[in-house]
């Protein structure tokens, strides 16, 4: 028969192990949610370096290109690394975008200020457009990641219009 000693000596290490874990998931946790959060911001960078380059004299303004490219591969370079700490569907999409960055960075005349022929820039041009039209959708998918690993409502759970019914009482 087991003592009540050596009962409680286990029931106290199941206690400590229980605590080491959630200490380890706890900050596995955190770290996914600075990571998504991270991604989110260079993908919104990058949205923004794109659009610069747009409004620059047809996409020609070398420091516009230069920060456009920064911000990719500053998207890359965050990315990799980080990439287990995003679910499966997610990462397959940005995997994919990323990928068809690459392959359309190496492609000869990626930029269209490096041909002179204006229909091989607009077609560089328009493939990039489709690739960065592919971001929103991106980061719909981090926002909802983000919010699940918070706690917090998607913003179609919230009501369209707040009342002044919905709002608690105070008194002064």
């Amino acid at each position: 028969m087991v003592s009540a000693r050596a009962l409680n000596r286990a029931q106290g290490k199941l206690s400590q192990t229980l605590k080491e874990h959630e200490v380890r998931f706890s900050k596995l946790h955190e770290r996914r949610v600075e990571v998504i959060a991270g991604l989110f911001g260079k993908l919104v960078a990058l949205v923004n370096a794109n659009r610069a380059v747009g409004f620059s004299a047809g996409g020609r303004n070398k420091k516009e290109l230069d920060a456009y490219d920064a911000a990719e591969l500053a998207v890359v370079d965050f990315y990799e690394p980080n990439e287990i700490f995003f679910d499966e569907p997610t990462a397959t999409k940005i995997s994919a975008l990323l990928f068809a960055m690459r392959k359309l960075r190496t492609s000869k005349g990626q930029d269209p200020a490096d041909t002179d022929d204006l229909e091989q820039r607009k077609l560089i041009s328009l493939h990039r457009e489709k690739l960065i039209d592919q971001i929103p959708m991106l980061l719909k998918a981090l926002t909802t990641d983000f919010r699940i690993l918070l706690g917090v409502s998607a913003i179609e759970d919230l009501p369209a219009k707040i009342s002044e019914q919905d709002l608690p009482k105070t008194t002064v």
